[in-house]
Order: C-alpha cells, then structure tokens, then sequence
C-alpha cells in the first residue's frame, strides 16, 4: 500500500520522530512517502497518487489534511499525536500510534467523518470539530499562541474554562436551524461534529462526526454551577448542557469572540450572519479493527 504521510512532529511532546514513524508503517507493510506540516510545500505532497493519507498529528493536522485532501476518494489513517485527539477519539481511533503503525490498519472499518464549513465575514473556513462562541471561546482564545508542551495543554485550557465561565454574562444567541428560528440566553454556545471539544471536553456525547448532523449545545444560566461542577470533576455524567440538532445553522453574530476549530475572530463591528453546515461529500477514515468511539 502507498501511504503519504502529514506528520506534525511537534504535536504532543514531540517525542515521535520522524525515522520511528516510517519504520513503524513499514513493520506494518506500508511504503510511506514522508511530508512534514513544517514544509510549506505539503499541500503538493499530499496532491500526490496514494492509496491512504496516514495523519500523525493532532486535530490542527487533521483540519490541514481535509483542507488539502483534493481526492476524496483516498481515505486517511489517523494516528493520534495530539493533546486532546478530540476528531480521533470520536471515531474510537485511540492507544499507542506507533502500535496502530505498525498492524497496518488490517481488518480496519472504514468510517465517514463530516466536514463543516463556516462562513461569515472573514470568509469561509473548514473545520471539524466545532464553531462556537461565549465562555469556551472566550476561555480558548486567552491563552492561544501559548507556549505550552502538548500534556499541560488540556489542564491549562480547563482552568481558563471555569475562571472565566464563572465570571461570564449570560447572552442571548438567535440563530435557525434548518429554516427554523431559534432564540437562547446562554453562557456559551457550540456547534459541534465531534462529540468533544478542546480541552477534550465531551459537551455533545451523542454527536456522530459521520451521521450528516451537527449538534448545537449550549449553557443556560440556571446550569451554570451545575457546569462548573461538572468541569471539577472527571465525571463520564453528560454535561449539563441543552441539545438541538440539524443540518444548517444560520447564527446571528452581534458579540463576543467567534472560533471556528482553533482559529478565533474578535467581536463583530457590526452584527453578521454565521452560516455553519457540512460539505455534501465526507472523508473515509480507517480504524483500527474493534475499536469504538471514546469520549
């Protein structure tokens, strides 16, 4: 099998190198052409003829894969770097990725995993895991840029989280799905494919990242100590949090930081219009054989 090979070697701790990644595809009979996210060039690379795309990153090397991925014909391999892995845990891709290298995804099932666009002032921009705005925005965009090593960054993002969900001021957040009209006051607002968010929050455990829906959670005030305990702890309890689902959102933005993935945009001047939805067409990701989607 002919495999191209998107590897971040910074994701995490780094402690994957390159010479370990390809020796483990070959062990699994994997002839990789190797491309590094730090080339400029990878977007040619990744155009190249191959039977899979193996992605060894995080989630931000998974969005640069999509976004670049011109045959979609080509599924992709993920071997999980990252520090929250929230788009590989969704699709139940977990454990060593050097072991998942190495058995060659033999006996995988093939799994579709949506892609979501959101267009708004800036443009039109990919993502996969969610859009949103309120506390977590606000909580993720704080302390963006960072320089933080890859296990630390969950903790960190979830300490910011609670600081400032306990200080947020609730706002009302209109929005349609499907055509039909929505209003809710809230402390934060997600619409999300996966089923968890940086820092490996499980806010919608029921979202399928394959099923052609998103799902839309988000925070009332009256839950908001209820949300803050639920944060304090490791529970596997679902969030406190309210649910819809649907196809296309069309999301009224009048304040507040937005972000789309792990991009941020700050306060409108004016109020705009989000549109959020799925691209007509998935990408296949192979996992590995027994495995099952992880919150």
């Amino acid at each position: 099998m002919r495999a191209i090979v998107l590897h971040n070697p910074g994701a995490g701790n780094g402690d994957v190198a390159a010479e370990d990644l390809l020796a483990a595809l070959a062990a699994g009979g994997i002839a990789s052409r190797y491309c590094s996210t730090e080339q400029q060039d990878f977007p040619d690379t990744l155009a190249e003829p191959a039977d899979l795309v193996v992605v060894a990153g995080g989630d931000g090397t998974v969005v640069k894969a999509v976004g670049e991925l011109r045959a979609r014909s080509v599924p992709l391999a993920i071997l999980p770097l990252g520090g929250a892995n929230n788009v590989a845990r969704s699709l139940g891709v977990t454990g060593d990725p050097l072991e998942i290298a190495r058995a060659g995804w033999r006996g995988s099932a093939a799994r579709p995993l949506d892609i979501g666009t959101a267009a708004g002032p800036w443009g039109e921009q990919l993502f996969v895991e969610a859009v949103g705005l309120g506390a977590l925005a606000e909580a993720a965009a704080a302390i963006a840029g960072r320089d933080v090593p890859g296990p630390e960054k969950s903790t960190r993002a979830r300490a910011a989280l609670l600081e400032v969900l306990a200080a947020a001021r609730p706002q009302t957040v209109r929005l349609a799905i499907d055509g039909m009209e929505v209003e809710a006051c809230c402390l934060l607002a997600e619409i999300m494919n996966t089923a968890s968010v940086e820092p490996r929050l499980s806010l919608a455990p029921s979202a399928d990242p394959g099923d052609g829906l998103l799902d839309l959670v988000y925070l009332e005030p009256g839950a908001r100590a209820a949300m803050l305990a639920w944060l304090e702890t490791s529970s596997r309890r679902p969030p406190p949090l309210t649910t819809r689902r649907g196809r296309l959102f069309a999301l009224e933005w009048c304040q507040g930081r937005l972000h789309v993935g792990d991009a941020f945009h700050a306060p409108p001047e004016s109020p705009g219009i989000v549109e959020v939805a799925l691209l007509p067409e998935p990408v296949t990701v192979l996992a590995p054989a027994g495995s099952r989607p992880s919150c």
